[in-house]
This record gives structure tokens, C-alpha cells and sequence, in this order.
């Protein structure tokens, strides 16, 4: 992916792993409505994964994820 690439539902955005001061895989991802200063910031949600929050693990179909959680593709 490259700034300004148009994205589809279902799309590979990028590959989890370990960069800069980090202790564990992350991604850091952002989707904005236009590459401009006047861009404003889009919702996004996950589908079809296994959340790890608490020590319980529960598949969902959609969800939003929150700091902490662990998430596993289905």
C-alpha cells in the first residue's frame, strides 16, 4: 500500500510484526476519506476474527477491537 491507494472491503492493508520500540506485533492503520489537509478520518471495523480480551476468546463476525486486545484471523 502506498498514501493515496483506494482500498476494498476484504483487502489486504499490511502484515503484522515488530517495528520501532515495540515489544509484540502490531498494526497501525489509518483510513482517510481524501489525501488532503481537509481529510477527515474514517471508521473502520474488523471481520471475521477471534478476540483475546481478559483471558476469554470469542469469535466475531464485525467488531472494533481496543487497546490491549489480542485478535486473531479467522
Amino acid at each position: 500500500m502506498r498514501p493515496g491507494d483506494h482500498v476494498r472491503r476484504g483487502q489486504c492493508l499490511g502484515l503484522c510484526g515488530n517495528s520501532g520500540n515495540s515489544d509484540s506485533r502490531h498494526v497501525h492503520f489509518s483510513l482517510v476519506d481524501r489525501p488532503d489537509e481537509s481529510r477527515i478520518c474514517l471508521a473502520s471495523r474488523l471481520s471475521n476474527f477471534t478476540l483475546h480480551r481478559d483471558g476469554f476468546s470469542v469469535r466475531l463476525t464485525e467488531g472494533v477491537p481496543r487497546t490491549g486486545d489480542l485478535v486473531e484471523k479467522d
